[in-house]
């Protein structure tokens, strides 16, 4: 039920100690990364945690996973493989996504934004921008073909955060503003669905790391500033703008081990705490109408709620790492050694879920020669069918015919662990320093899920 929002400031100390430690391990994992070449297989759990549906065409999907991109264009029946390399990224992140009016794919990656029009086998980065920049997040508009993208720098000592517009589905990018502050670290971007002008944009302010929301009314050029009362929390990001008042807008944060959702009614001046549970807000989802919320996470199952009352009633224990809404159905994300798919759908808000995707069934896509994927990705997918129980014998054509992927005739594994990759995969330096200084100032990339109505 909808109560008043309270946190206690954390000292001064704590968060000293934290941030101390944070950019330990950071330091650490980055000269690991530094000292020895990326696997092919990059040994996380196997397992979806982002889906996108097609705002023009509900039976296109595409969801994020840690071993790469999926893409349904026939309602989830099949899925196929795109793999890190061909879209730019590394295997370590959890790079958000969007999926634009004519289909195309939008990446936000540790080296800015990928596109691709055609299904994944050909990506195109950066189109229109000039300098190194640090893909932090992407949002559709509900205008065709554009979308608003948040990106990141840092030269000479200084963090500066800018946003970027596409209208031609990604094809080409403009700066819209070019610095939001020096002092701001961004996390998220949303976009009003009734009213594209309205954005908001979550993040922290340094050097104290204080939550805020910055809401433009002019489509992003100026901004106003809100402070959340937050202290402590290490991560805060947008779950979605009601569909049909700008002024509604969800927050989930995470904070010490313990989930929040907070709404806010009147463009995010105030706010109201609807839901907390231990553990991270990993699945949030609302309805097309702006009626029903869903949320949950890893150990705390999936909760539904009006949203006129935010009375929530848990309706599966499903340990939950997404949730989308998909018309009226709820999609969401599991870990399928225990809830026995990774991606399933429900009729009634998630009482029931049968399995949409099992990682089992996936097939790599199959691309034409001349595409930047069939090469790169022919070279990863035996490895990664083994690690999600596909059939490895089922490869990436790499022959001048085109179609679906071929079977070797041995049916099995038959696979060798590859090498390093290409010189152009190594860790850039610079990304290693903006990643610090947001870690510094006590925020982390975390998961996030898109409504249904992108």
């Amino acid at each position: 039920m909808s109560s008043e929002a309270s946190f206690q400031s954390q000292s001064g100390r704590d968060k000293s100690k934290r941030s101390r430690r944070w950019a330990a391990a950071l330091t650490t994992a980055a000269l690991a990364l530094l000292a020895s070449p990326p696997a092919r297989a990059n040994g996380r759990y196997p397992l979806a945690d982002q889906i996108v549906i097609d705002p023009a065409n509900p039976s296109h999907i595409v969801a994020r996973t840690t071993f790469g991109l999926l893409d349904s264009d026939d309602g989830g029946k099949t899925f196929r493989w795109i793999c890190e390399t061909a879209i730019g990224y590394f295997g370590v992140e959890d790079p958000p996504i969007a999926v634009t009016a004519n289909g195309s794919a939008v990446v936000a990656h540790s080296k800015g934004l990928s596109v691709s029009a055609d299904g994944g086998c050909t990506w195109v980065r950066n189109a229109g921008l000039t300098g190194t920049w640090f893909g932090v997040d992407v949002t559709v508009l509900p205008t065709p073909h554009e979308a608003l993208a948040l990106l990141s720098s840092f030269a000479d000592g200084a963090y500066t955060v800018s946003i970027a517009k596409t209208t031609n589905a990604g094809a080409t990018w403009d700066e819209v503003v070019s610095s939001l502050g020096t002092s701001f670290v961004a996390t998220t971007i949303e976009v009003a669905p009734s009213n594209p002008d309205r954005v908001y944009v979550s993040g922290k302010v340094l050097p104290d790391g204080t939550a805020a929301m910055l809401r433009s009314d002019d489509g992003g050029h100026t901004w106003a500033r809100f402070p959340l009362q937050l202290s402590g929390s290490y991560s805060i990001f947008i779950g979605a703008v009601d569909p049909r008042n700008p002024d509604v807008v969800y927050v989930r944060t995470n904070a010490d081990d313990l989930g929040r959702v907070i709404v806010s009614r009147d463009g995010a001046v105030s706010w109201n705490e609807v839901w907390q549970a231990p553990g991270d807000v990993s699945g949030f989802a609302l309805s097309s109408d702006g009626a029903v919320v869903a949320v949950g996470g890893a150990g705390t199952g999936v909760n539904v709620a009006s949203t006129t009352d935010f009375a929530f009633r848990k309706t599966s224990n499903a340990g939950v790492y997404c949730l989308t809404f998909w018309g009226e159905r709820l999609l969401v994300c599991t870990k399928e050694a225990i809830d026995r798919f990774s991606i399933g759908v429900s009729d009634d808000l998630g009482e029931h879920f049968d399995a949409l995707l099992h990682l089992s069934d996936v097939l790599p896509r199959a691309c034409p020669p001349e595409s930047t994927a069939r090469a790169v990705c022919a070279l990863d997918w035996q490895t990664v069918a083994v690690t999600i129980g596909a059939d490895a014998g089922t490869s990436l054509p790499t022959d001048a015919s085109d179609g679906e992927p071929v079977r070797n005739d041995s049916r099995g594994c038959g696979c060798t662990l590859a090498g390093s990759r290409h010189r152009d995969e190594r860790v850039d330096l610079s990304l290693i320093a903006v990643s610090m200084t947001m870690i510094g100032a006590g925020t982390r990339r975390g998961r996030r899920t898109r409504p249904s109505r992108r």
